[in-house]
């Protein structure tokens, strides 16, 4: 009885978060615009959901960086799947993984952190 217990105790770890909610409406919006501003380089997009700090953080030359590593892939097609957030005091860090359409493509982890209802932050890895 014990091994099975523990068993059961073991998958649920592993099953139920995988079982996460899905993304605020509102934050994965914010997502799209983020991901199809860097497909297509387009500062102003992005920024238009940004805070002032990360506007302020954001450059052209770093969103020219970033899409040239990642635009060929996302413009071949690719799917976000939201894992989940982790609440912070002031604010929240929402996590998708990035499947491309192409074969043989990584996956990307986007980490987008909001407070005040825009994004504070943003990382593709």
């Amino acid at each position: 009885m014990k091994p099975l217990v523990l068993s059961l105790t073991i998958l649920g770890l592993f099953v139920f978060p995988c079982w996460a909610d899905d993304a605020p409406e509102k934050v994965a919006t914010q997502l799209s615009v983020l991901l199809e501003a860097t497909q297509n380089n387009d500062l102003d997009t992005f920024e238009s959901v940004c805070d002032e700090k990360m506007q302020e953080a954001m450059t052209a030359e770093l969103l020219t960086n970033v899409s040239k590593q990642v635009s060929a892939l996302m413009k071949s097609g690719y799917q976000p799947s939201y894992m989940g957030h982790i609440d912070k005091l002031s604010h929240k860090t929402y996590y998708w993984k990035v499947d491309f359409d192409t074969d043989n493509a990584p996956d990307l982890l986007a980490v987008m952190t909001i407070a005040n209802g825009k994004v504070a932050g943003f990382i593709l890895r």
